[in-house]
């Protein structure tokens, strides 16, 4: 049975790089259970951040924009890492940190919930109903949330056995949709800052790229090994 790599490499005696000596120390904490642990725990900070902050503060309309502008950055912040962890598992050469890409979409959710209830609750004040949603940039956003539903309820591994592997990852591309969606919602938004928008645009552009490259990749390989059969 042919050893790992860096396990070649200290049996030789070769001296590793820098790079490759932070490719195992990247490795070892990505099948860390502690580290994902950690990680589960600062994805709460922001959070727990922000009810401190309200807490310290009248809760007036200047504090409900604060709580739901950074709840909905937090979200399409969680929700790009989730599309983002496939690729850099490849490009890295870290198959392990697929572990932390269930907490990473479930975070999103988190957050995006978070951002719909402030803006419940801040805007709509003791209304009974959620309003006419008669704003495109709300229509949209809220389209965005309401596809990240489906991806939460059914990220368990008993719903991928019940769906199947291939049906389960075409529900999950959805997660693309809402992530375009909560950019198109950020751009129509008042007084809001081109940067982050557009900074959100390439990151998903990018992220399809290697998705259809990738699907591409795949397909031509199928077909090959069709043609040599």
């Amino acid at each position: 049975m042919a050893r790992p790599l860096n396990q070649q490499r200290f049996a030789t005696g070769t001296r590793l790089s820098w790079r490759q000596r932070m490719h195992n120390v990247a490795d070892v904490g990505a099948r860390s259970g502690w580290m994902k642990l950690i990680f589960i725990t600062l994805s709460f900070v922001p959070a727990v951040a922000m009810m401190w902050a309200a807490s310290n503060r009248n809760l007036d309309a200047v504090t409900g924009r604060m709580i739901t502008r950074q709840t909905g950055d937090w979200a399409l912040g969680f929700l790009i890492l989730t599309l983002a962890i496939t690729p850099l598992r490849k490009l890295l050469d870290l198959p392990d940190i697929i572990r932390f890409r269930r907490a990473l979409g479930l975070f999103a959710f988190f957050y995006g919930f978070l951002h719909v209830a402030a803006w419940r609750v801040f805007k709509l004040g003791h209304a009974l109903h959620i309003g006419p949603l008669t704003i495109w940039s709300l229509r949209i956003g809220f389209l965005g949330f309401l596809l990240m539903i489906p991806l939460a309820m059914t990220s368990t591994d008993w719903w991928v056995r019940l769906l199947g592997g291939k049906r389960w990852r075409a529900l999950h591309s959805l997660a693309y949709l809402s992530a375009i969606a909560g950019i198109a919602h950020y751009w129509l938004l008042p007084a809001i800052g081109v940067w982050k928008p557009v900074a959100s645009g390439l990151a998903i552009a990018l992220l399809l790229f290697a998705r259809f490259k990738t699907s591409a990749s795949r397909t031509y390989g199928d077909r090959h090994e069709e043609v040599k059969q």
